[in-house]
């Protein structure tokens, strides 16, 4: 693991697993099953109506609020490469931004 980015990774390392899981439950719930949890002092069982994605990080230990940091991170080094390396005087846009030709 990289210390630069090490939530990615971690999240990386668990991809096939997460993905088989997250494939079992979406298939459970095409068949009407539902997880579900009993709340304290009642009778009825009540969905759970947690996002999938989330219920796969927290249950193999990655922080999604991190993942999107460091992925935020990555595009930034992306584009500050990137733009150092254009030619002169040409321009590029992202995300309606423009950067100044050289």
């Amino acid at each position: 693991m990289t210390a630069e980015y090490p939530e990615c990774e971690k999240a990386l390392a668990v991809r096939e697993k997460s993905q088989v899981c997250g494939e079992f439950l979406e298939w459970l719930h095409s068949k009407g099953y539902y997880l579900c949890y009993l709340p304290r002092g009642h009778e009825l069982w009540v969905p759970i109506r947690e996002n999938i994605e989330k219920l796969l990080a927290e249950f193999f230990g990655v922080d999604l609020n991190k993942v999107e940091q460091e992925n935020r991170t990555m595009l930034e080094q992306i584009r500050k490469v990137y733009q150092a390396n254009l030619p002169k005087g040409v321009e590029y846009k992202i995300e309606g931004r423009s950067t100044p030709a050289k």
